[in-house]
């Protein structure tokens, strides 16, 4: 089964680009090609992504009971004892709304410049990432 793409989510050089899905942790797939995302791993329902390939090697994924992203009026707020080095906050189309490195306080105020939707957290630790999405209001 092959997954489909339209130009426009390409950003960079489409010739370094692999797809992805994620179980447990990230599965490099083939290249993509002529908008299509292939793989014999692409046969149910789950997280599909491309990117480059060094993107997904050697990424360890954190466990819901060790990290657990709330989302507030206009910002989140990260319950963890785990040290958060950064967070990247993506809209449902992907693209990066927010970046914070070297976080001193676990809740983050995004100065109302957001709209109350979904959006994807991926927080950073030395013990691996972790992504949950989370409406912001």
């Amino acid at each position: 089964m092959n997954l489909t793409y339209v130009a426009n989510d390409i950003v960079g050089n489409e010739s370094l680009i692999y797809g992805a899905y994620y179980t447990t942790e990230w599965n490099v797939l083939n290249p993509v090609s002529l908008n299509m995302i292939s793989g014999i791993s692409i046969s149910e329902f789950g997280d599909y992504t491309g990117g480059e390939q060094s993107a997904f090697v050697g990424v360890k994924s954190i466990s819901n009971n060790e990290i657990n992203i709330i989302g507030l009026e206009n910002g989140i707020k990260i319950n963890s004892n785990l040290e958060v080095l950064r967070i990247n906050v993506f809209n449902i189309l992907g693209q990066q709304i927010y970046q914070q490195k070297d976080l001193y306080s676990k809740k983050v105020d995004f100065n109302s410049n957001v709209e109350t939707a979904i959006y994807f957290v991926r927080v950073l630790t030395y013990e691996g990432v972790f992504t949950d999405k989370v409406l912001i209001y």
